[in-house]
């Protein structure tokens, strides 16, 4: 399994809450509520800076995307996944999750002290790790030729659940 490190400017962290189940015939007058499922938030967004170079973010997740749909103009097997935008015919089959759901990712959120950044007391990293995640869409992007703006790209990504990692 390979690993792959995209520069992340920004990310709204999940979050989760408790479904709750109403009672009121135990006590008269009286209405409880009991916690028996947890809910986790259906997606997180991601924003990346993208190279000029390479635009490797962008390629990325469009290939992924791509990936899921099998989206294709040939009727070979093989030859799925082959897509040009001048191709008249069009078809896409989509795949079983387990083929493209990434088996591992991560958003950590550091403090510059964490890395050296400044001196004293080092500070605590917070590691968010998703279970079965895979894109579900990409923002539009506006290209400016200014030479102070970086373009950067946000994807929508959703998940069945995450774990907190709190570490030193």
């Amino acid at each position: 399994q390979g690993q792959l490190n995209l520069l992340c400017s920004e990310a709204t962290l999940p979050g989760s809450r408790l479904a709750t189940l109403e009672i009121n015939n135990d006590f008269t007058g009286v209405t409880e509520r009991h916690a028996y499922r947890r809910i986790y938030d259906d997606r997180i967004d991601l924003t990346f800076y993208v190279d000029a170079e390479n635009y490797l973010p962008i390629r990325v997740f469009e290939t992924w995307m791509k990936f899921i749909a099998q989206e294709s103009s040939e009727t070979k097997q093989s030859d799925r996944g082959n897509i040009t935008s001048k191709e008249d015919e069009y078809f896409y089959r989509f795949q079983y999750i387990d083929e493209y759901k990434a088996s591992g990712l991560s958003v950590i959120k550091f403090e510059r002290s964490s890395y050296g950044g400044a001196k004293g007391k080092g500070g605590g990293i917070l590691k968010y790790d998703f279970i079965k995640t895979y894109p579900i869409s990409i923002s539009s992007m506006p290209v400016a030729y200014d030479s102070s703006s970086l373009l950067k790209c946000t994807v929508s990504m959703t998940y069945i659940r995450y774990l907190l990692n709190r570490t030193n």
